[in-house]
């Protein structure tokens, strides 16, 4: 990520360069809000596909609705650039909490209800920090 700091400039005013540095420290730091916000709502797409197939107990699904989290959760902290508590919580929580084994997932109904319940509540607390609107 570019810093103000590193700006050299021979022949602007002292106040001028002030001024460009503070836009350019405002403009970094609104990038890695989007970019914080952009992660959440990728990382709550897959919970809340994964809350939808779960609460429906004869719902069938494919390992890929597990994999997928397990993916976009690996790359999630190189993608959270202004370094967000918020996306690191997310994160932690959903690999805690909602990366099980698929088939542990199809043949034992405790867990299936347990996975489902923790994706829905994690949807609902994380759910308008991603930028997005969640129906309840």
């Amino acid at each position: 990520m570019p810093r103000s700091r590193d700006v050299v400039v021979d022949y602007l005013c002292e106040e001028k360069l002030i001024e460009l540095r503070q836009q350019l420290d405002g403009e970094v730091q609104r990038a890695g809000q989007v970019a914080g916000q952009q992660v959440m709502a990728r990382v709550l797409s897959c919970v809340d596909r994964i809350c939808e197939r779960l609460a429906d107990p004869d719902a069938v699904f494919r390992d890929s609705l597990i994999d997928n989290l397990r993916e976009v959760l690996e790359i999630a902290p190189a993608l959270n650039i202004a370094g967000d508590p918020a996306v690191s919580r997310l994160v932690t929580e959903c690999r805690d909490k909602l990366l099980k084994a698929p088939d542990t997932l199809r043949e034992v109904a405790a867990v299936r209800h347990l996975t489902a319940e923790h994706a829905r509540n994690i949807s609902l607390r994380f759910g308008n920090m991603g930028g997005r609107r969640l129906a309840a």
